[in-house]
């Protein structure tokens, strides 16, 4: 599979309008400042309302806060991190 990418901070509109967000289908943001984070959501949002945005949050406020400007899937690193290790428990 050929997957197209655009690497750099996607608050930035030049890394935004590299990424030709009215073609693209997903857009992952992992920018950990949250203003910025949200910033990136909002404005592909807008762009594309189609688009399925994911993003990474490090606190519940984050979490909330990206949901709110768009993200369809907001993962928090420290529930991953939590998860991991129950499997990793569960699986001695």
């Amino acid at each position: 599979m050929d997957v197209e990418t655009v690497q750099g901070n996607a608050a930035d509109p030049e890394v935004l309008a590299a990424a030709n967000l009215p073609a693209t289908r997903r857009l992952f943001v992992t920018v950990p400042e949250r203003l910025e984070a949200g910033q990136a959501v909002q404005q592909a949002r807008a762009e594309n309302p189609e688009l399925k945005n994911h993003a990474r949050a490090h606190s519940e406020a984050s979490v909330s806060h990206l949901q709110r400007l768009g993200a369809n899937r907001v993962i928090m690193a420290e529930w991953k991190a939590t998860h991991r290790m129950l499997d990793d428990t569960a699986e001695a």
